[in-house]
């Protein structure tokens, strides 16, 4: 195996390993703490080099961006713009691939919500599958193989996931496609599905009920005080507003994001992808005239084609700087940082029988890391502004 890939580690999972391999050589496992890492049978594998050429993590990647225009903008339709983590405008991207009988590919809840795979859509009555934030790693199983199949018909194809998934799957194709508009999002990072379930377990146990519907954005209380809510089939429900759930403290904590995430390499001119979307945190400052709490997209063009999509889009849309748009989304240029108390998480987290007490445990201890980290992220702002 000296042409195989060597798994990096700093794997991200995107697949493109999997998907490039011309026998069925490689599978993706999940490991102890919940996250999915290609595994190589020596058995099958013919030393083709092919899974090496296409990892995004062991090959260089270029800064890619033709062109960088930064927009606000929000859905012209009042249902999509609530049904939508900000302000709508993936799903009104999507509608005009799917008004030329194009394909739609994006993270979908699986029917028990304990999993999150990427699924495709033709219709527009099916987008609601791929509205909203989906706070866990999605599952890409065949994902590339079809887009490029949809491609090689002619089809015009949009594709979206984390910024790690766009750039798996451009080097997975290996040239540039006409009919292909990638979307990704500014990215915190991406929590154990390992550690939804034992939430969502222990939630439907407590409801005696199975869920019937999850959102991690829900805009009853507005978007900027957005809560995760899951409702059940006995008609019971909950709601915990973000600063309030356990499950979403430890998220923004980074207690346990994939490793990768603590170092991710397509952060700022490194995207891949021909448009990049978030929420405009600080819209009331720059547009007060915009500021409804109904939620505002950050729009970040980075290629004709995406300029070309955007322009067509059913949306309202002010443009913006690039250093204002991303002022109070630092996500957009920095990683996320290690949470020192993250392998101590893990360690004992199949013992815990209380998952939200535990998480609140976990996250609030003070190691040594962690108070390094906070002293010295101090020191550099306070020598920033004394330059200044």
């Amino acid at each position: 195996m000296n042409k195989a890939l060597k798994i990096p580690k700093n794997c991200t999972g995107c697949s493109a390993c999997v998907s490039v391999c011309p026998c069925g050589a490689i599978e993706m496992k999940k490991d102890a703490d919940g996250f999915f890492y290609p595994q190589i049978e020596e058995k099958k594998c013919v030393d083709c080099g092919k899974c090496a050429s296409v990892c995004p993590e062991t090959n260089k990647i270029s800064a890619a961006a033709e062109k960088t225009a930064a927009y606000a903008a929000f859905s012209n339709d009042d249902f999509i713009r609530k049904d939508s983590s900000s302000g709508g405008v993936f799903n009104q991207l999507a509608d005009k691939i799917l008004e030329e009988g194009g394909v739609v590919y994006g993270a979908a809840f699986s029917e028990d919500f304990c999993t999150v795979k990427h699924t495709a859509v033709t219709v527009k009555e099916e987008m609601y599958k791929l509205r909203g934030s989906k706070y866990l790693q999605s599952r890409m199983n065949d994902t590339f193989l079809s887009v490029k199949k949809d491609l090689i018909k002619q089809k015009k194809v949009l594709f979206s996931g984390t910024p790690c998934q766009a750039a798996g799957l451009k080097s997975f194709l290996g040239k540039e496609y006409p009919n292909l508009v990638v979307v990704d999002f500014i990215c915190h990072g991406v929590p154990s599905e390992k550690v939804w379930q034992k939430y969502l377990s222990e939630a439907q146990n407590r409801f005696s009920s199975p869920v019937k519907d999850a959102d991690f954005r829900d805009k009853e209380s507005g978007w900027k005080k957005y809560s995760l809510s899951l409702r059940f089939l006995n008609g019971s429900s909950t709601s915990e507003k973000v600063t309030e759930s356990p499950y979403m403290r430890g998220f923004v904590s980074d207690l346990y994001l994939r490793k990768s995430c603590y170092d991710c390499k397509f952060k700022g001119s490194y995207y891949q992808s021909d448009i990049t979307l978030a929420d405009f945190w600080g819209v009331e400052r720059l547009f007060p005239d915009l500021n409804d709490d109904k939620g505002v997209s950050l729009v970040i063009v980075h290629s004709e084609k995406g300029e070309a999509l955007f322009g067509e889009a059913d949306i309202v849309k002010r443009q913006v700087s690039l250093k204002d748009a991303v002022c109070e989304n630092p996500s957009y240029f920095e990683t996320s940082h290690l949470n020192f108390n993250r392998k101590p998480f893990f360690k004992s987290l199949d013992k815990a029988d209380n998952i939200g007490k535990y998480i609140e445990e976990i996250r609030s201890r003070k190691s040594f890391g962690n108070r390094l980290y906070r002293y010295y992220k101090r020191l550099i702002k306070i020598m920033k502004g004394a330059k200044k």
